[in-house]
């Protein structure tokens, strides 16, 4: 798993283009093109991600309603605490073998569990393993407007800001997926919070001073300059229209240059999967 938060793309992607005062494109115009870029990935690129089942699994409880963010293939797993080890208690999760999701009027899935969950004990700690597509970054980073504690799983933005429904997020140096999305005409809240990804720590953050900027998560590192090409030849598609003849022209052969090389990439890309790595506590 590679992740880079929009904020670091755009500064690349403009120093890449000579383009760092900004003199053509603003950084609001490169994060719309970084947007349009990731639409192209589509199906081709997912990565991991994680639902929680509020509760758990509760014994004699077959079936469970999900969210309809929850697509596709999904594995749904258990957690055990392994107690008999001298002074360490190691917490690992173990698929659960036997299930089947069925289409429901919510437009998600309705999870049936075949196994018998008599072994695992009422309300087992319980999440579902689906793939995820990357969420479109606002263009204006939001801040919290309501701390965020150590233990939160909801984070509250002072702002009302249009991003998918499951996606990935920095605050500080604390990287956190969230799955699903609650909508106001003033706020979002990110609900679902999986904590301290990637290596990184859980913390508390401050309501107003914290910024949340948007993450981009690939499976394969080279996945990231094919996005950069296709961000660029995007900008330059903005300016064929614009300035003199030879500008035009310039600006053509550029943006051709680039599809060109995001075309090369594709016809070679192999999908792989990839899992999430999490940060568990013992």
């Amino acid at each position: 798993m590679h992740l880079r938060t929009y904020a670091e793309v755009v500064t690349l992607i403009q120093n890449m283009i000579r383009d760092t005062t900004p003199a053509r494109w603003t950084a609001a115009e490169v994060k719309r093109q970084i947007n349009r870029a990731l639409e192209s990935w589509a199906d081709r690129v997912a990565v991991d991600a994680v639902y929680t089942i509020s509760g758990g699994w509760v014994l004699d409880q077959f079936e469970y309603t999900l969210p309809s963010y929850v697509q596709g293939v999904m594995r749904p797993q258990v957690k055990y605490s392994l107690t008999n080890i001298p002074n360490d208690t190691v917490e690992l999760w173990t698929d659960v073998r036997r299930f089947e999701g069925f289409p429901n009027t919510a437009g998600g899935q309705t999870l049936h569990i075949r196994d018998s969950l008599t072994d695992l004990g009422s309300s087992s700690d319980a999440r579902i393993i689906f793939r995820a597509r990357n969420s479109p970054a606002p263009v204006t980073d939001p801040t919290l407007s309501s701390q965020c504690l150590l233990t939160a799983t909801t984070a509250v933005l002072g702002a009302a800001v249009d991003v998918g429904d499951v996606g990935w997020v920095k605050m500080e140096a604390e990287w956190i997926q969230y799955a699903g999305v609650t909508r106001a005409a003033s706020s979002t809240t990110l609900n679902n919070l999986v904590r301290g990804l990637w290596g990184t720590t859980a913390a508390t953050h401050a309501a107003t001073t914290t910024t949340v900027y948007w993450g981009i998560s690939a499976p394969k590192i080279e996945l990231f300059p094919q996005l950069y090409d296709q961000v660029m030849s995007y900008m330059h598609e903005m300016f064929i229209t614009d300035g003199s003849p030879k500008e035009q022209e310039t600006h053509e052969r550029m943006m051709l240059f680039y599809e060109e090389r995001v075309s090369r990439y594709w016809r070679r890309h192999v999908p792989r999967a990839t899992q999430m790595v999490l940060a568990e506590r013992g």
